[in-house]
C-alpha cells in the first residue's frame, strides 16, 4: 500500500494520455490542429493553432471540443510552463479564460477530450499563475485582482478553496509547507492573499523551485531565515549528477535517536538532482527539524528525494517525521463543508483530488487491519464515508473502488 498515492498519479496521467491519443488521424483540419499540440516542446507553433482554431471557432461557436483547444493554445502562447510566467500577458489570459468560461456554461461536465487539465482547473491556473506573474513583480493590487478574477470566473469553487484552508489548517505554526500541482497552490495562494489565513505557514511549490525567478521571489518575500539561506537562485544549477547516498542530521527530539538517516535512493535517470532536490535538500538538512515540514499528499516519491519513506500520514498532508515513534497527523474532527457544490461533479480533475483524499485514509486503515485493530479501521472507514460521501462524491478510480471494497471485507465492515 506504500505507493498506492503514486498510482492514482499514474492513472490519471494514462487516462489523459489515452484521451489524446484516441484522435482519430484524418485529413481534417481540427484533427491536423489536434496534432500540433503533441509535437515536442519547442516545435508546437502555437499562433498557427491560435489563428486556425479561431477560423473553425468562427464556422462553430458552439462546438466547446474546439473552444476547448483553443483556450489550450491561448494559455500555452501565453505561458509554456512555469519558467515563462513572468512573461505572462493580460490579454491572453483573458483571450484564454474567455473560452472555458464558455465552455463551463454550455456544458458544465466537460466530457471531450481533453490535454490535460479540464476546463475548470484551467481557469484556476490562468489565473493562479497571472497572479504569481504580478506577485513576482510586488504588484499586491494585481496579484489579489487576478485572484479575484479568477475566482468571479470560476476558477476558485468553494470546494478547491476549502481543500486549500483544510491544507493550511493541517500544518502546525510557522512550519514549511511543501506543495505540488495548481490545485494545490493556488487556492493556498488565494487564501493566504485574499483571506490572511495562516501566513504563518511558508509554502513553496515544489515544481516551480526549478525556476529562478520563483526562488527570486522567495528570497524576497519571505521572512523565514532558514528559506533564504537555503535557496540561491545563482549557485544552483537546474541538474546536476550526484549518486545515491546516506545523510545523517543532527536529531535532539526524539529520545534514544541521535540522528535522522535519510536514505537517498531515488535519483533522475538514476545520477541526477533537480535544481528543486537541491533547494529541498539544503532545506531539510539546515532545519534540523527546528520546524516542522509538511507536504500535500499525493506527490511523486522522484519529486521529493525518496523523503516519502519518512512522510507521516494525514488526509490533506503528510509531515515530516523527525522520530520514528511520531504519530500520523491527526484526522479526527475534520469536516468539509463545501460537499455540495456543484462544481464538484462537474470537475474530473476536482473529483480526482478526493480520491488522493481518500486514497490517504486507505494508508491509515490498512495500517490499522495490519494491526489487528479492526475497531478503528472501521472507524476510519465510517469517518472517510462520512467527510466524503460517495452519493455526493462519487469515487473515479476503480483500484480505489476495489481496494475500499477490500478494507471492508477485512475490517468487518
Amino acid at each position: 500500500m506504500r505507493y498506492i498515492k503514486t498510482l492514482i498519479i499514474c492513472a490519471i496521467a494514462l487516462n489523459v494520455n489515452a484521451q489524446i491519443q484516441e484522435a482519430p488521424q484524418i485529413a481534417d483540419p481540427f484533427e491536423r490542429t489536434i496534432q500540433e499540440f503533441r509535437k515536442p516542446i519547442g516545435e508546437q507553433d502555437y499562433s498557427k493553432i491560435v489563428a486556425i482554431l479561431e477560423g473553425l471557432k468562427t464556422d462553430s461557436p458552439n462546438d466547446t471540443e474546439i473552444r476547448y483547444f483553443l483556450g489550450y493554445a491561448y494559455d500555452l502562447l501565453n505561458s509554456n510552463g512555469g519558467k515563462t510566467i513572468p512573461e505572462m500577458q493580460r490579454r491572453f489570459s483573458e483571450l484564454a479564460s474567455a473560452e472555458f468560461e464558455f465552455i463551463i456554461k454550455k456544458e458544465p461536465k466537460y466530457s471531450k477530450r481533453k490535454i490535460v487539465l479540464d476546463p475548470y482547473s484551467k481557469l484556476t491556473s490562468i489565473w493562479g499563475s497571472l497572479a504569481l506573474k504580478y506577485y513576482y513583480q510586488g504588484n499586491m493590487d494585481s496579484t489579489k485582482f487576478a485572484l479575484k478574477e479568477g475566482k468571479k470566473r470560476g476558477g476558485f469553487s468553494d470546494a478547491l478553496l476549502e481543500i486549500g484552508e483544510k491544507i493550511l489548517n493541517s500544518c502546525t505554526r510557522n512550519s514549511i509547507l511543501i506543495a505540488s500541482g495548481d490545485n494545490f497552490t493556488f487556492p493556498i495562494l488565494y487564501q493566504q492573499m485574499i483571506h490572511n489565513l495562516r501566513t504563518d505557514v511558508q509554502v513553496l511549490d515544489i515544481s516551480l523551485l526549478n525556476t529562478d525567478w520563483y526562488c527570486k521571489l522567495i528570497q524576497n518575500t519571505s521572512s523565514n531565515s532558514l528559506l533564504k539561506d537555503s535557496i540561491d537562485m545563482l549557485n544552483i544549477p537546474e541538474s546536476v549528477e550526484s549518486k545515491k547516498q546516506k545523510i545523517s542530521i543532527p536529531n535532539k527530539k526524539c529520545p534514544g535517536e541521535n540522528e535522522f538517516v535519510w536514505d537517498i535512493d531515488r535519483l533522475w535517470s538514476d545520477k541526477y538532482i533537480t535544481k528543486s532536490d537541491s533547494i529541498l535538500k539544503r532545506i531539510v538538512t539546515q532545519n534540523k527539524f527546528l520546524q516542522d515540514i509538511y507536504f500535500t499528499v499525493g506527490q511523486n516519491p522522484n519529486d521529493i528525494l525518496a523523503l516519502h519513506k519518512y512522510l507521516k500520514g494525514g488526509i490533506f498532508v503528510n509531515k515530516l517525521g523527525a522520530c520514528k515513534s511520531h504519530a500520523a497527523v491527526d484526522t479526527e474532527n475534520i469536516q468539509f463543508k463545501s460537499i455540495t457544490d456543484p462544481s464538484i461533479k462537474n470537475s474530473e480533475d476536482l473529483l480526482f483530488i478526493f480520491d488522493i483524499f481518500r486514497f490517504s485514509y486507505t494508508l491509515k486503515i490498512s495500517g490499522k487491519i495490519d494491526q489487528a485493530d479492526y475497531e478503528a479501521s472501521r472507524k476510519l472507514l465510517n469517518e472517510m464515508e462520512r467527510i466524503f460521501p460517495q452519493e455526493l462524491i462519487p469515487i473515479q478510480n476503480q483500484r480505489l473502488l476495489f481496494s475500499i471494497a477490500d478494507l471492508k471485507i477485512k475490517s468487518g465492515y
